[in-house]
């Protein structure tokens, strides 16, 4: 694309940067080196499946990523550059998910660099669920988003931290009875996002 072509109203052309690294390990430590503040908490997810990492948007964190039996390299390399040294430091970690995404034994090496606390339930379902409870349902609005595949709930990341709106994830043709109970639960809730057409996310849990 011409630089001329991406010149518009707000945006400045060539520009821009990249993120990346040898795997997306690499990367995730690479865009955590950009936004992590310092003197501040950090999310650590299974870099393996997404529903968990979409599911913590809403923290606003630099996201790591691990594998659920091992830290990576590179998250490795992250953590020890910005634990326990002189300066800015990881003051807490969230993990989000369970045992089977991110084992005990991680969770204990995390624990070397900060407090951890977990934030799981049974399934992505329910994860997404218990992230919601945790962070609160401040703004009184949500985003509901297919469970089944992630491009939805990633382009509703940026809407969720925005507006301050959990991530709810649905499967199938109505809504899960685990959703539902969560929507009775928080009768402040005014305003839900659905995002994802009718093939993901139907008429009748529309309605």
């Amino acid at each position: 694309i011409s630089s001329s072509a991406m010149a518009g109203p707000g945006i400045d052309a060539p520009g821009g940067d990249r993120f990346s690294g040898a795997d997306r390990y690499a990367t995730a430590a690479d865009v955590a080196d950009e936004v992590f503040g310092g003197n501040d908490d950090i999310t650590v997810v299974n870099g393996e499946s997404f529903p968990d990492g979409l599911a913590s948007a809403i923290y606003g964190d630099a996201v790591l990523l691990t594998q659920a039996d091992s830290i990576p390299a590179a998250t490795a390399a992250w953590l020890e550059a910005n634990c326990g040294g002189q300066g800015a430091n990881v003051t807490g970690i969230t993990v989000v998910g369970g045992v089977a995404a991110v084992s005990s034994s991680v969770v204990e090496e995390l624990g070397a660099c900060a407090p951890v606390t977990r934030i799981a339930g049974t399934n992505r379902y329910t994860t997404a669920i218990a992230v919601a409870n945790d962070f609160g349902i401040v703004s009184n609005e949500i985003i509901l988003a297919t469970g089944e595949n992630f491009p939805d709930a990633l382009t509703a990341g940026p809407l969720a931290i925005v507006n301050g709106a959990p991530i709810i994830l649905n499967n199938g043709d109505s809504l899960r009875a685990d959703v539902a109970a969560f929507l009775d639960a928080n009768a402040n809730i005014v305003d839900v996002y659905i995002v994802g057409g009718e093939a993901v996310i139907s008429a009748e849990i529309e309605a």
